[in-house]
Order: C-alpha cells, then structure tokens, then sequence
C-alpha cells in the first residue's frame, strides 16, 4: 500500500532531517580534540624532560670547575691579604721616614745626665719624658741645654714651632737630686679657610 502525505514540509511530524556539518569545521574539532590530548600529555612531560636534561648538564659543569672555583677564591684571599699588608707597611715606612728627622734632631740635643722615658709624638702634638741628674744641683741647666737644642735644630723647629718646658718634680735619691720633667709641643693649625692675599701688580712708570 503506497501512503501519499500531500501535507506541507513544517506540518509533518516524525518526520527527521539529516543534520550535516561543514568538513573543515569537523577538521577543526579535530584539531583541537588532539591538541587537547597531545599537549598535556606529550609535550609538556617532554619539554620539563628536557630542562631537567640541561640542568644536570650544568649542574655537572659546575662541579667540575668546583676546584678551580676554590683555587681562584683562595688566590683572591690571598691578594687581598698581600695588599692590606702592603698597605700597613707602607704607611709605617712613610711614619718612619716623617719621624726619623725628630728623633735624630733629639739624640743629637740629648746633654750627659739627662735621659729619655716617653716619647709621644702624632700629627698635631709632641710630648717627651725625662729625667735628669746632677750632683752639683745643676740638672734645671741640663733641661734647659736640651730644649735650647731641641729649638735651634731645624727639623725639630719645622714640625714643632712652640716647645716648652712643662711640669717638673724633684726627688731625692741618697744626696743626688733627680728631677723628672717633661716637654710639650703643639704644632700650629692650619685654618682651612684662610686664603692667601692675591699679589698686588705694580703698574710700570712710563
């Protein structure tokens, strides 16, 4: 029996329809089904494979020029070490060289029975501690014989201008009398702010 259904297209019922989709978005789906899959699954483990990869081939470079690392820092010590001790023994020389000329200028001055038990001296101030003895009470002479000498001498003069006399304690030791005295100085101060006057030009006479 043939059934002839004369009503229209959206009046029909159960009725189905082939639903078909374009074949490059079914590709796309596709695509992005398997990149979906494949990235975390495959690329990611190997790209984290092959950093671990790297870093154990640095990790191995570096342990082996670990001792040549210590060997450097261990020179390094050591030059720094050279260059402070270079540098303290520089600065003694140059100290030495600077207070040789006082300490000659000193023995030089230095009169029988008088003898020396401190000697201070820095860049501003000079102190010295004696002692002097004389059986005929004339030991004040001695000390002023040395500061004469001390005065007079040009390299004790130049870095000290104003040496004078200080404290002195007298003590008797059986019939000789022994005074302990001291020197003092203080090197003048330079003030930084003071300028020097400018030359004055004379004008020529015609």
């Amino acid at each position: 029996m043939i059934e002839i259904n004369l009503l229209p297209d959206e009046s029909r019922r159960g009725q189905k329809t082939a639903f078909n989709l374009p074949r490059g978005f079914l590709k796309k789906i596709a695509a992005l089904c398997i990149s979906v899959v494949i990235l975390p699954n495959i690329l990611i483990p190997a790209l984290v494979l092959a950093k671990n990869q790297r870093l154990k081939q640095i990790s191995k470079a570096l342990d082996s020029i670990a001792p040549q690392r210590k060997q450097i820092d261990r020179i390094r010590e050591e030059s720094a070490k050279h260059k402070a001790l270079e540098k303290l023994f520089s600065g003694m020389y140059s100290s030495r060289i600077s207070i040789a000329p006082k300490l000659n200028a000193v023995s030089a001055g230095l009169p029988q029975g008088v003898w020396l038990d401190e000697f201070i001296f820095s860049e501003e101030n000079l102190e010295i501690k004696g002692k002097c003895f004389s059986a005929s009470s004339s030991e004040m002479t001695q000390v002023g014989q040395f500061l004469n000498a001390l005065k007079s001498n040009k390299d004790s003069a130049r870095a000290f201008s104003s040496l004078e006399l200080g404290s002195v304690q007298r003590k008797k030791l059986g019939p000789t009398e022994i005074a302990e005295w001291n020197i003092n100085s203080k090197k003048p101060k330079v003030d930084p702010k003071a300028k020097k006057k400018p030359a004055e030009k004379t004008k020529k006479s015609k």
